[in-house]
C-alpha cells in the first residue's frame, strides 16, 4: 500500500531542504550532513546466516533445560546363524552429557534530554535498532572466533591446515576430512579478503588446455556459468557444488585502539559439516530504558542485552585453514 505524504511531511521535508547545506548555530554539522549521517549505515551480519548455514539454532527460556543429551552412535551388527541363540545388545545411556554455558552481551548508550529532543541522535526506536544490530555483529563475531578455534596446529593433523596462501589442494583437502565424517558440507565460510583466492581456482580462469605440436602453448578455459555469476555480482555462490558463504567485514567502533578494529577474522576459513553442533540464544533480547534525575538536564539510558551458548558436538565435522 502505497503510504500518503501528508502536509506536515511536505512542511518538515521543505523546511530542511531549505537548510540544507547551511550551518546553524550551536550545531555542529548542517541539515544537509545530519541528513547523509542518519541515512548511511555500515555493514551488518545477521544470525540467520548461522540457522541456514551453519548449525540449528534455536531459543531457549529460563526455566527449559540446558543440558543436551549425546546418544552413542552404533548399535554392533553380528552375522546371524540361522538355529542358534544371538547375543542382544543393551543400549547404554547417553555417552555424553553436556550443558550449555550461558555468556550474555550487553550494549548500552546514554544521552541527555536535550540531545533527544533536538533529535541530535535520532529517536529511541533508531538508537535501539541500531544497538540490536551491535548486539547481533558482536554475537556473529563470537561464534565465528569459537569455531574457528576449535582446532589448532597442536591438536589434530587433520582438521586443521596452515598455508602461507590459499590453494585448491587446501580446501580440497579440508573439504574431504569433513566430508569423511559428517557426510555434506554446508558451506564454506570466510570474509572476502579470506576466501578471494578461491576466484583464481574455482572456475572463473584456472583451467588450461594444451597439447599439438606445442605442448608448452596452453589456452585458459572458464565454466561460462561461473563466468556469468562473477560479472553479475563480482562474487561467487559455490565451489566445488558447497555453498560458498562471503561475510561482510564489520568493524567495532571503540575509542582509541578500537576505533576500526575488526571483529571477524580475515585468515581463517570454516569449512562446516551437518550437524557439528548447535547454537542457542537464551530468552529474547531484553531492553532497559530509565530516567536519571539527579543531573540536570535527566540523562536518558537505553541498555539491550541478550544471552548465548554453543555447543560442538563433533568437531571433527569442522576444518579450519588458517592464512599465515
Amino acid at each position: 500500500m502505497k503510504q500518503q505524504i501528508t502536509p506536515e511531511i511536505k512542511k518538515s521535508l521543505a523546511s530542511l531542504a531549505a537548510q540544507a547545506g547551511m550551518h546553524q548555530a550551536g550545531k555542529t554539522a548542517s541539515a544537509y550532513a545530519e541528513m547523509i549521517v542518519e541515512t548511511i549505515e555500515p555493514q551488518r551480519v545477521a544470525l540467520q546466516l548461522f540457522t541456514d548455514l551453519f548449525m540449528p539454532t534455536r531459543v531457549l527460556n529460563p526455566g527449559d533445560i540446558l543440558v543436551k543429551r549425546i546418544e552413542p552412535r552404533d548399535v554392533p551388527v553380528r552375522v546371524m546363524v540361522p538355529g542358534t541363540k544371538h547375543l542382544a545388545w543393551q543400549l547404554p545411556p547417553p555417552s555424553e552429557v553436556m550443558s550449555f554455558g550461558i555468556d550474555y552481551l550487553i550494549a548500552k548508550v546514554s544521552y541527555n534530554m536535550w540531545q533527544l529532543r533536538r533529535g541530535e541522535v535520532g529517536d529511541t526506536l533508531a538508537l535501539q535498532q541500531r544497538l540490536y544490530d551491535a548486539l547481533m555483529d558482536e554475537l556473529v563475531s563470537r561464534v565465528i572466533q569459537l569455531l574457528s578455534s576449535v582446532w589448532s596446529a597442536g591438536n589434530t593433523p587433520d582438521n586443521f591446515a596452515s598455508v602461507s596462501t590459499l590453494n585448491e589442494a587446501a580446501i580440497e583437502g579440508m573439504v574431504e576430512n569433513v566430508l569423511r565424517t559428517a557426510g555434506s558440507v554446508r558451506a564454506i565460510v570466510g570474509t572476502r579478503r579470506a576466501l578471494f583466492p578461491i576466484y583464481k581456482f574455482a572456475g572463473v580462469f584456472e583451467h588450461t588446455v594444451s597439447g599439438g605440436t606445442s605442448p608448452t602453448n596452453t589456452q585458459i578455459v572458464g565454466i561460462q556459468s561461473v563466468l556469468d555469476e562473477w560479472s553479475r555480482t563480482n562474487r561467487l555462490g559455490s565451489f566445488r557444488g558447497i555453498r560458498l558463504v562471503e561475510l561482510p567485514q564489520v568493524f567495532k567502533r571503540g575509542p582509541g585502539a578500537d576505533y576500526a578494529k575488526p571483529l571477524l577474522p580475515e585468515d581463517i576459513i570454516l569449512i562446516i559439516g551437518d550437524n557439528a553442533g548447535e547454537i542457542i540464544l537464551y530468552g529474547p533480547t531484553e531492553t532497559q530504558e530509565h530516567f536519571d534525575t539527579s543531573v540536570e538536564p535527566p540523562a536518558y539510558t537505553l541498555s539491550l542485552y541478550q544471552g548465548f551458548g554453543m555447543i560442538v558436538d563433533y568437531p571433527e565435522r569442522i576444518g579450519v585453514i588458517k592464512i599465515v
